[in-house]
């Protein structure tokens, strides 16, 4: 049950993402750690073989947190988007 409560609270945070960087705009303290936190906290779920892909994909997530707080919305959306295609391979691999 958290665990589904997790990936629905992970999903908010990342569409609020997405918006802030489409938007050009810095995205809210409490948006990243609640997105990191709840990120940090389905890794108890990950299974072995798509576990890697999920670390990688948070330090891909931190990593666009810190170029929006930077202001440098090209590489934030650069990692947005690698972190989707990141995400899609793993649902097509590993989802059932």
């Amino acid at each position: 049950m958290r665990q589904r409560l997790l990936k629905k609270e992970i999903a908010r945070h990342w569409r609020e993402l997405e918006a802030a960087v489409a938007e050009q705009a810095l995205p809210e303290d409490e948006l990243a750690k609640k997105l990191l936190a709840a990120w940090d906290e389905f890794r108890l779920y990950a299974r072995p073989p798509w576990a890697e892909q999920w670390d990688h994909g948070r330090r891909q997530v931190a990593a666009c947190l810190a170029a929006a707080a930077k202001e440098q919305w090209q590489e934030a959306a650069t990692l947005l988007e690698d972190v989707k295609r990141l995400t899609t391979g793993c649902h097509s691999k590993y989802k059932r």
